[in-house]
């Protein structure tokens, strides 16, 4: 039976009224109807999947029948045919050659520039501090990127990525910006690709080892400096916003629950015992892995994916007929009573011992051949600076949990203060 039709309320679809709308009670209230269910979408045809198989056939097996739309194109404005934007063959081509890069070899080199960096950053806090930590994160996220891509210090280009990059995700409605017609970001892309020209001259004379020299030295098909200034941009932007959602949002998550606090630092003290994380303790540190796996659960960075059907496809629940908007929210899927016990909890537990997850109920990183490539790094990061930064610090809330900003990654809305207290 197919379900009846919802429509996006869309009669100020194109005003500034539009701010105040509810994108993800629209989607809940969707998912409420069943798994698989028609609307549309500034009259465009779309169906929201919300099963994990489903969700694994689209990313995956039948990956060739869909491919990114509207919201592609007008990423490909800031970011170019980087591997975040590229499609079939040339994203395939991408993807082999930046892939070796982030093998097992080369995530042990990176460990200790993300210590260093963690050290440093928690270095300059002081007992009772009001910390700025979405800044704090952004700034050490960034820089560790920036020297492991580049091999040489990008700190000073961190404040004009960051603006950048905020003028060019704010939307009006995140669901409409999915077919919403371009927008005119072109003095966006014009600043980015200067400050990763400039980049690029610095890599150009920085220490072998960093992941452009890699590049440079493996690629199979050298790229043209101008394939070289969109890898840049892609990894940069990507990798960093991502994992200070991530980082925010785990030590947000920290402060409101004491209990998982302890257990924490209680791991760490017996797993390190005063001495600076490296990457061999990474096995001992089990639910410190675990407590950013919850975070991420409760607050995946990419909470909507989008795909349009270009072959009709048929589900056991109905047909996607060729042109179709997809949609499949990570958001959703990962707050399922279905897959997971207790969905709103943030219960770290859950990711120890027996798992009780589906493997596809959980992508936090996508899935597929077009999953984050960074994925292994991103926890090598995240749970470093974690471990890094609670051995010396607890951090304390100093307002009400904020709420959420929609944007191409789930962030709290505005910059979340904390305060510093020594563990």
């Amino acid at each position: 039976m197919i379900a009846p039709q919802s429509r996006y309320p869309d009669e100020s679809l194109w005003s500034v009224r539009r701010q105040q709308s509810d994108p993800l009670g629209f989607l809940r209230a969707l998912a409420a109807r069943g798994d698989f269910v028609r609307f549309t979408l500034s009259r465009q045809p779309a169906v929201l999947v919300n099963r994990p198989d489903y969700a694994a056939s689209i990313l995956g097996s039948r990956a060739a029948a869909f491919r990114k739309g509207s919201a592609n194109r007008r990423a490909k404005r800031l970011l170019g045919e980087g591997l975040l934007t590229a499609e079939g063959d040339r994203h395939a081509a991408r993807r082999r050659a930046i892939q070796p890069v982030f093998g097992r070899q080369r995530l042990e080199g990176c460990a200790s520039v993300i210590v260093e960096r963690a050290r440093e950053t928690c270095d300059a806090w002081r007992p009772g501090q009001i910390v700025d930590i979405t800044r704090c994160m952004g700034a050490l996220t960034f820089g560790v990127l920036g020297e492991v891509i580049v091999g040489t210090p990008v700190d000073a280009h961190f404040d004009e990525v960051r603006q950048i990059a905020d003028a060019a995700t704010a939307t009006m409605d995140p669901l409409v910006s999915l077919v919403a017609p371009l927008r005119n970001i072109g003095q966006a892309q014009a600043r980015l690709r200067r400050v990763a020209e400039t980049l690029l001259e610095h890599a150009s004379r920085a220490q072998e080892g960093s992941l452009l020299a890699l590049l440079r030295e493996h690629d199979p098909e050298p790229a043209s400096h101008a394939q070289r200034v969109d890898d840049l941009v892609t990894l940069l932007l990507a990798g960093h916003d991502t994992l200070t959602n991530a980082l925010t949002w785990t030590w947000l998550l920290l402060a409101s629950h004491p209990d998982v606090e302890a257990r924490l630092h209680a791991e760490l003290s017996d797993a390190l015992g005063g001495r600076v994380a490296t990457i061999a303790e990474l096995p001992a540190l089990v639910y410190t892995k675990a407590v950013l796996a919850e975070a991420l659960r409760l607050y995946p960075p990419a909470w909507i994916l989008a795909r349009y059907a270009v072959e009709s496809q048929t589900f056991d629940e109905g047909q996607v007929p060729r042109g179709t908007l997809v949609l499949m929210s990570p958001y959703l899927l990962h707050r399922d009573v279905r897959w997971f016990n207790r969905p709103e909890a943030f219960e770290p537990d859950r990711w120890l011992g027996s798992q009780e997850r589906q493997k596809t109920a959980y992508i936090p990183f996508g899935a597929g051949a077009r999953s984050c490539i960074g994925e292994s790094f991103a926890w090598l990061e995240g749970v470093l600076i974690l471990a890094t930064i609670a051995q010396r610090w607890q951090l304390r809330r100093t307002g009400p949990v904020p709420e959420l900003d929609l944007r191409i990654t789930l962030r709290p809305r505005g910059n979340v203060f904390l305060r510093a207290c020594r563990t």
